[in-house]
């Protein structure tokens, strides 16, 4: 920004002015200018862009990437044009200039405003109503048009689903609906609902009432018609034991795992159809693609003991109890890693009703993520995985080295590292390989406090993968393991590859 107590054309009462003064006017003229702009960003590029990607099944990397661009863009622009007009205001010594430079900006910001409040004039954004059964009809705010025609299609009442605290708007269009709900004479029932701020549990026993009666006609609404319509219609097809039958192809805004691609914390990965690995979602993500009716099954490989973790966790099984969604906890982290539980976990998921999500924290992607990770190499294998991830670190004697799902190989454990180095990564079952161990008896007792099983096999590719082949996780050790480690390795390459995630995946062709 350039300073303007140095123009020579600035007024002398400019020129007085403190720094403060100057960076509290330029955050003034980007306040109001951001929001003007930004609603026209959001509204036409941002919509075009997304739109454009969705026709023609682009990555969701690609989306994002593009979304971010028009964002950096938004910042970009509004700044230039609030600078610009700051500049303006300085060196102008008329007031009446400086007043319509005033009055330009918030005009601007006054109409989108304008265009928030008024919910009708952003039909371009709103989903279609889509009616279930008899009883229920999902859609966007309706106008006192659309309130009247309800009334004489026969609707018992509407139930609106905005709330108080997503201010500036919904607060006045709570309060315009009741009036215009009033002089149409229909009912309006409020149910507010934000499940990423508060548990809803009143609106949510209101609205599970009123599925089981069975009973009336209503038209639910939120905003725009998308995620708290669809959370509501989940509720009431579950109140319903599934009665109620969406007429047509179902909410246009149902978002799916697969078009979404990736979390906020990390991509998502298919595993097969109807069963995928993610991140931990954020509030906004539970919503838009688990608690409206597109997951059935949450498993969770979360450590209760981790402090950080158990918040999370009990923030998301009260999340999910409340919305009567399955919550299945595995017990498990990196710092106290079991490959087996990890594999019944895969195995037990496979048997749920589907869609179903595994989540670990993080997933496989730009930060380590090694419970994720074994997820991947569990489901593919069927083995109890070690995670390559978590083998990075050196021993005392040497690096050790992932060669097959569940089989790693090094140099020979020190008593301490049978427990810190092996069984803190999963091993199960350390092997010696090679003509004779000499006198094992510290490892043996290394090993059994350690909680791992000893064994000793002579250096023969064929023994040795017929001892691998079920159980583990091995860590083999020993003279003999170079002449073993291409066997292994040649054995179990293809089950070694890393799979992709859905937001990396081909887009799909038309």
């Amino acid at each position: 920004m350039r300073d303007i107590s140095i123009l020579s054309d600035t007024p002398d009462d400019v020129k007085k002015w403190s720094i403060a003064s100057r960076i509290a006017l330029l955050l003034f003229f980007w306040l109001f200018v951001g929001f003007a702009v930004g609603t026209i960003f959001l509204l036409y590029p941002v919509r075009w862009w997304a739109t454009m990607c969705r026709e023609n099944a682009w990555a969701h990397t690609t989306e994002s990437s593009g979304v971010a661009i028009i964002i950096l863009a938004l910042v970009l622009v509004s700044f230039a044009l609030a600078n610009g007009a700051m500049t303006a205001f300085a060196r102008t010594g008329s007031v009446v200039v400086r007043a319509l430079l005033v009055v330009v900006i918030l005009g601007s910001a006054g109409a989108a405003y304008w265009k928030w409040i008024n919910p009708s004039s952003m039909k371009g954004s709103m989903a279609a109503e889509q009616k279930a059964g008899a009883h229920f009809t999902f859609g966007p705010f309706p106008d006192q048009q659309r309130l009247a025609e309800l009334k004489k299609q026969g609707y018992t009442g509407v139930i609106s689903l905005l709330h108080p605290a997503v201010v500036p708007f919904e607060p006045q269009l709570i309060a315009k609906e009741k009036q215009e709900a009033a002089a149409a004479g229909i009912e309006l029932i409020h149910l507010p609902m934000l499940p990423w701020v508060s548990e809803n549990t009143e609106s949510l026993e209101k609205l599970r009432k009123i599925a089981a009666a069975k009973k009336g006609r209503y038209y639910i609404h939120c905003y725009l018609g998308a995620d708290r319509v669809n959370v509501a219609r989940r509720i009431i097809e579950q109140e319903t034991g599934g009665a109620v039958v969406i007429e047509g192809a179902g909410l246009a805004t149902r978002r799916g795992l697969e078009e979404k691609g990736r979390f906020e914390r990390g991509p998502i990965y298919k595993l097969e159809d109807g069963l995928y690995l993610t991140p931990y979602p954020t509030d906004e993500e539970f919503v838009g693609f688990v608690l409206g009716g597109q997951v059935k099954n949450i498993v969770a490989l979360l450590d209760p003991r981790d402090e950080g973790q158990k918040k999370r966790i009990d923030h998301e099984r009260a999340l999910l109890e409340n919305y009567s969604l399955p919550f299945h906890l595995v017990e498990v982290s990196s710092e106290r890693y079991g490959g087996r539980t990890i594999l019944d976990a895969v195995e037990m998921a496979k048997k749920l009703e589907r869609p179903t999500i595994i989540h670990s924290f993080f997933s496989p992607g730009a930060r380590p993520a090694p419970v994720a990770e074994a997820v991947l190499i569990a489901h593919r294998s069927s083995l109890p995985p070690l995670a390559p991830s978590m083998w990075n670190t050196t021993m005392l004697d040497g690096k050790p080295e992932v060669i097959a799902p569940h089989v790693a190989i090094g140099p020979k454990p020190t008593p301490s590292e049978f427990y810190e180095s092996l069984r803190a990564r999963g091993v199960r079952a350390a092997v010696y390989v090679g003509d004779g161990g000499g006198d094992m008896g510290p490892e043996e007792t290394a090993a059994a406090q350690a909680g791992i099983e000893l064994r000793s096999v002579a250096a023969d590719p064929a023994l040795v993968l017929e001892l691998v082949k079920s159980g583990g996780p091995f860590y083999l050790y020993g003279p003999g393991v170079a002449a073993v480690k291409g066997k292994i390795a040649a054995r179990y390459a293809e089950l070694m590859q890393t799979a992709k995630p859905l937001a990396d995946a081909a887009p799909v062709s038309q």
